[in-house]
Parts: structure tokens; C-alpha cells; sequence
């Protein structure tokens, strides 16, 4: 993967860039916008930003490539059984890239943006008859959207109203 050859110039992409792809592409994928991340390099590392907060770093140190997460990831990162380091005089975590298959890549990536942009849930805006016809989240404001607790009834295949309901709501 690290290999992989641009589709720009037909060179071959270094991991900042390989990064920012996987990256655009989880938040192509589901339909968050990325007009806003930042690349930021500093002398040690890479700060990736989303609407200006460092979501997690990058480098590379003796021709190993890491990602840096916040502690508050260690949860994560255990479940998924990942192994990483820790100091007690740093916020980050620093994990072997080649540790994350893409599966667990996009996992990593829902569970930064929903940290980003967690919402106090609510049950359901003016879309739901939409949302319920379409039979997922048609809200344009994904951020907003991660709040809503119909969308994730829907994502169950779960669907209260429209065309498409499966329960019975006058029985």
C-alpha cells in the first residue's frame, strides 16, 4: 500500500499523502466534508487538522512510519488489539501504521469525527420522512446528523415512517 503509485504525475506518493487519500476518502465515502483538513508539518511531525483541530499526527522515525493518536484512543486501539506506546509526558499515543488494515483505519476515522463533532442526540429533524423513504441520513450536515438517534435506527434498518416503514405504528 505504501507503495502505491500517484494519479497525479504518476509518481510515487510519500505517507503524508498516502494519509491524506485514506483520509479524503473515508470522509468521500460517507459524505462528511474534508474542504476543511489541514496539513501542517512541524520539525518532528505531521499534524492532520479538521477545521482546525489536530485530529492525529504522523511521522516517520528510522524508516518506520507512525500514526499518533490522543490517549483517549487507547480504548479503541485495545479493542482492536493494537499495540502502542505511551508517555507520561505526552497526549499522544504512538502506534505502528502498518498496524491498521483499512477496515480498522475507518473504523479509527468514525470514531475521531464522532469525537470531533459529538452532538447531544436528538431524535430526528424536519428530513425524517426523506430519510425514511431513502432509507439512511439525508441531512447535508453530517456533523449534525452524527446526533440524530433515527439515523442509527435507519443504519439498523429500523424505519418508523415513509414508504418504506416496518413498524406498525397504529396497530
Amino acid at each position: 500500500m505504501d507503495n502505491q503509485i500517484g494519479l497525479f504525475d504518476n509518481k510515487k506518493l510519500d505517507f503524508k499523502d498516502i494519509l491524506y487519500l485514506k483520509i479524503k476518502n473515508y470522509l468521500d465515502e460517507n459524505k462528511f466534508s474534508y474542504e476543511n483538513i489541514e496539513i501542517k508539518e512541524n520539525a518532528a511531525d505531521i499534524s492532520y487538522l479538521l477545521s482546525t483541530q489536530i485530529f492525529f499526527k504522523s511521522m516517520e522515525k528510522k524508516g518506520e512510519k507512525y500514526i499518533l493518536l490522543k490517549k483517549h484512543f487507547s480504548k479503541f486501539l485495545e479493542e482492536n488489539n493494537i499495540p502502542y506506546k505511551s508517555s507520561k509526558s505526552s497526549v499522544w499515543l504512538k502506534i505502528k501504521y502498518d498496524l491498521f488494515d483499512d477496515n480498522v483505519f475507518k473504523d479509527l476515522m468514525f470514531k475521531i469525527y464522532d469525537s470531533m463533532y459529538s452532538f447531544d442526540d436528538f431524535d430526528c429533524c424536519s428530513r425524517y420522512m426523506e430519510c425514511s423513504d431513502n432509507r439512511h441520513c439525508i441531512h447535508p450536515d453530517k456533523s449534525l446528523a452524527f446526533g440524530c438517534t433515527y439515523r442509527k435506527k435507519l443504519e439498523k434498518g429500523i424505519i418508523f415512517y415513509g414508504k418504506n416503514t416496518i413498524i406498525d405504528m397504529n396497530p
